[in-house]
């Protein structure tokens, strides 16, 4: 959900309050949501752009094609197992998203739907920079979004 919840991008250097209010301006907590793997599929596929996808995902490995402004799913992955539409899957979204905002239209119709914490995103951001002295980096090619050409 990076496209809608981050306004604009890290450069190099030190991560100030200024900063993270910048890039995550707005108070979003974390929901737990309960879909099924038609719901997922879906998701996913109205997420896809030409060479993007609107939503970033952690455990999901995903091919598509792309033609006539539509995208084409090959193959969806599940923590390496392929998706399987009757099963369900526990998804943490921002709640701006959960309750059917912007790009999260397709989450009004979801009923299973739980605030996970009361805390906010920017503090869980906020707590990861500090926990990690070393400094964060891009992340690189991770391969979980793979559009074929063929």
């Amino acid at each position: 959900f990076r496209r809608v919840l981050f306004r604009s991008s890290i450069q190099a250097g030190n991560i100030t309050n200024r900063i993270v209010e910048e890039i995550l301006p707005f108070q979003n907590k974390i929901m737990k949501v309960k879909v099924d793997g038609k719901f997922l599929e879906k998701l996913v596929r109205k997420s896809l752009k030409e060479n993007s996808s609107l939503f970033q995902y952690s455990g999901l490995t995903v091919k598509y094609s792309f033609k006539n402004n539509r995208a084409r799913i090959i193959e969806i992955l599940v923590n390496g197992k392929p998706l399987n539409h009757s099963k369900i899957y526990t998804l943490a979204v921002p709640d701006f998203i959960a309750n059917g905002n912007s790009e999260g239209y397709l989450f009004k119709k979801v009923e299973d739907k739980t605030v996970y914490s009361d805390t906010y995103l920017a503090d869980y951001f906020v707590n990861y920079i500090t926990q990690n002295k070393d400094g964060i980096k891009a992340p690189s090619n991770t391969g979980r979004i793979v559009k074929v050409t063929k």
